[in-house]
């Protein structure tokens, strides 16, 4: 039975057929040599970030991931809605994101809204963008720019939509958008499916490998990344849905293999998280520290 995730933790999880954590997993046999993971918690806080770092092919082919760095939060009580775990999650993205732009170039970032503003659990990306700070149009007047310049990145924004909407492939409006405006890096904000429901709208994964709108639910479109657009490329995801197998497996697997299910408050949860990420991508380009 094949479970479909876009989540590294999940990937770990699939691969030795059991749920542990980072400790756990280091000490299988099975543990491919490639793949070093470090795992910070705070019950306090109750957070956990795990970050797996695949350094070679080994390990690319062992988790079914591109070499690089993947970082993972899980705020397992976030929709709570209080408002201090709140601030602490957009903190904690804020931290991470900085430490994966360490020693890039990032006076100019393109933050790319995916997904289909149309379908509620596909709109992290769009709802994401209504809620972020642009700045790059103030920086066409020269003596704007240099005031805004002291306080903020250069900040643009592209909710491309999807093919049914356009005709064109989100990469292909990606790249021309990056061509004419030349970001040093894109941070690309997407939708994407897990195995387990419990870390529905409550993970955060990032990572620096880039990002194949749509591959969660199988409707891989072209890659995002460096490679293909010409700069780096930080992925910023939430699962907001779970593969129907996971939870009808004493089902035929045929039945239900193409079906996706979400939770109820769906709605509120999406809504909620966008403004989240949106609140740590904001900090992150706002040079005068919270």
């Amino acid at each position: 039975m094949t479970y479909r995730s876009d989540l590294i933790i999940e990937a770990m999880e699939m691969e030795i057929g059991a749920s542990v954590g980072a400790e756990q997993y280091r000490e299988m046999p099975e543990n491919p040599k490639g793949v070093v993971i470090t795992e910070n918690r705070n019950p306090g806080k109750n957070m956990k970030v795990t970050v797996v770092q695949i350094q070679n092919e080994e390990g690319a082919k062992a988790l079914g991931r591109p070499t690089g760095t993947y970082i993972t939060m899980e705020f397992p009580e976030l929709l709570s809605e209080e408002e201090a775990l709140k601030e602490l999650a957009e903190a904690e993205l804020s931290h991470q994101l900085t430490e994966l732009l360490a020693g890039k170039k990032a006076e100019h970032v393109l933050v790319v809204g995916l997904g289909n503003r149309e379908v509620t659990a596909d709109a992290v990306g769009p709802l994401t963008i209504d809620n972020l700070m642009v700045t790059r149009h103030y920086f066409q007047e020269e003596s704007v720019g240099k005031a805004v310049g002291k306080k903020y990145r250069k900040v643009s924004a592209l909710v491309p939509g999807v093919m049914a909407q356009t005709g064109m492939e989100t990469m292909e409006l990606i790249r021309g958008v990056v061509e004419q405006t030349k970001p040093d890096v894109v941070f690309a904000v997407d939708a994407l499916a897990a195995r387990s429901p419990k870390r529905l709208n409550t993970t955060i994964q990032l990572t620096d490998t880039g990002i194949s709108p749509g591959a969660g639910v199988g409707n891989n479109r072209k890659e995002l990344n460096e490679k293909s657009l010409g700069c780096p490329v930080i992925a910023i995801g939430v699962p907001t849905v779970l593969d129907a197998v996971t939870i009808a497996k004493e089902e035929d697997a045929e039945d239900v293999k193409e079906f996706f299910v979400m939770p109820r408050t769906i709605d509120s949860a999406v809504q909620y998280v966008s403004e989240l990420i949106a609140g740590g991508i904001n900090r992150v380009n706002q040079k005068e520290k919270y």
